[in-house]
């Protein structure tokens, strides 16, 4: 059979991957927002400019780290499973970290950054929150006051819905809030 004969076929099938792919991907991002657990991770903000994807508040210091005895077994850029659960200060950590699946728990489906000692490090995903590029810099800057060391009972949260290894970032919190209300009371206080 040649080529030509194979044309009529081969085009439509390209176009469905094309056209597929990214709604496929649009749809799972669009369940796990809809059906997935909410979890909310403590933070620290940097604010960085990437000329090509804009103004974005990048999110640092989320726990990624998991103790595990078998620490020393584990490869850098390696693909695991990190089982995600509620600290007793009801922010998320990662609880455990496994080469199978977990039953029964919510877990990402992530890689190992790198191991030493009893710990693994994960890769959270979770560091870009995209904001709108005139907000961001307000932003980090609130989010940056919030998350010093020294600022008492102040928090800053991401949060986070997770759903069979998917984590999808919803939003960003100060002190239970979120950002754009807090941006929007600074600039109504603000003469």
């Amino acid at each position: 059979m040649n080529l030509r004969a194979l044309l009529p076929f081969l085009l439509p099938a390209l176009f469905l991957a094309q056209v597929g792919t990214p709604v496929f991907m649009i749809a799972q991002r669009e369940k796990v927002l809809r059906r997935g657990e909410e979890f909310r991770f403590r933070v620290a903000p940097v604010d960085p400019y990437d000329a090509f994807r804009g103004r974005f508040v990048w999110i640092g210091g989320t726990s990624n780290r998991v103790t595990t005895a078998d620490a020393a077994t584990y490869a850098r850029g390696e693909r695991v499973y990190a089982t995600v659960a509620r600290g007793e200060d009801g922010f998320a950590l990662f609880s455990a970290v496994s080469r199978r699946r977990p039953d029964g728990h919510d877990w990402i489906r992530t890689r190992v950054e790198h191991a030493s000692g009893h710990y693994v490090a994960v890769d959270t995903t979770l560091h870009r929150f995209y904001m709108e590029e005139s907000e961001a810099p307000a932003a980090e800057i609130a989010v940056r006051d919030a998350a010093r060391r020294d600022a008492t009972n102040r928090t800053a949260a991401v949060v986070v819905r997770v759903r069979n290894g998917m984590a999808v970032m919803t939003d960003l919190e100060l002190d239970g809030r979120p950002i754009r209300t807090v941006l929007r009371e600074r600039a109504a206080a603000t003469p």
